[in-house]
């Protein structure tokens, strides 16, 4: 089954816990330790873009405002 990981920008608050537990993930796993996402920030909102919908999406798991979810 195909999920989505998706965001909201509306409750995003530009932390990016996200992008950190995406590297490191990624380096545990062998691969290169580099974030699959990024927190764009502008004037007036941050958003994740994402993303390459990993299984157990840990950028998910870490957001501390529940702004990252699987659908």
């Amino acid at each position: 089954m195909n999920r989505f990981v998706i965001a909201d920008s509306t409750l995003c608050i530009g932390c990016h816990t996200c992008e950190a537990a995406c590297s490191e993930t990624h380096r545990q796993h062998g691969l290169q330790s580099m974030p699959r996402l990024r927190v764009m920030l502008n004037e007036k909102e941050s958003a994740p873009q994402l993303c390459h919908h990993c299984e157990d999406a840990p950028c998910a798991v870490v957001c501390p405002v529940n702004a990252i979810t699987r659908v």
